[in-house]
């Protein structure tokens, strides 16, 4: 009878998908009714695991959609404040600047009413 050895090795999420890492129960011989059993119970689990694998992968996929499209939104409303910003500054510095041209003129106006008053 035919002695097949099986060394512990990580598997991958690669290995996992891999079309030709499949378990073909033909592979590993079929000796008897036990080394079916065990053959069946590993293609299973490893089945699970390759499923459960995909699922988190998939859910991984569509938190990183999610984050991307938030960051998006996220740019093009910094964006947009950026330019409002800009806006209210331009807005602020004509306003300082008629306020700082308007000075000497009101002070010149409050000189002459106060002379006004004395006399």
């Amino acid at each position: 009878m035919g002695h097949t050895e099986f060394h512990s090795e990580q598997l991958t999420s690669d290995d996992l998908f891999d079309k030709h890492a499949e378990v073909d129960l033909q592979q590993f011989g079929q000796t008897n009714q036990m080394m079916q059993r065990v053959q069946i119970a590993l293609r299973d689990q490893l089945q699970r695991t390759q499923d459960r694998v995909r699922n988190d992968l998939r859910q991984q996929e569509e938190e990183l959609w999610r984050v991307r499209s938030q960051r998006e939104e996220a740019g093009l409303k910094l964006h947009g404040l950026g330019q409002q910003l800009a806006r209210l500054r331009a807005t602020s510095d004509k306003a300082n600047e008629s306020y700082s041209s308007l000075i000497p003129s009101r002070e010149e106006s409050d000189m002459i009413l106060n002379k006004l008053k004395i006399t």
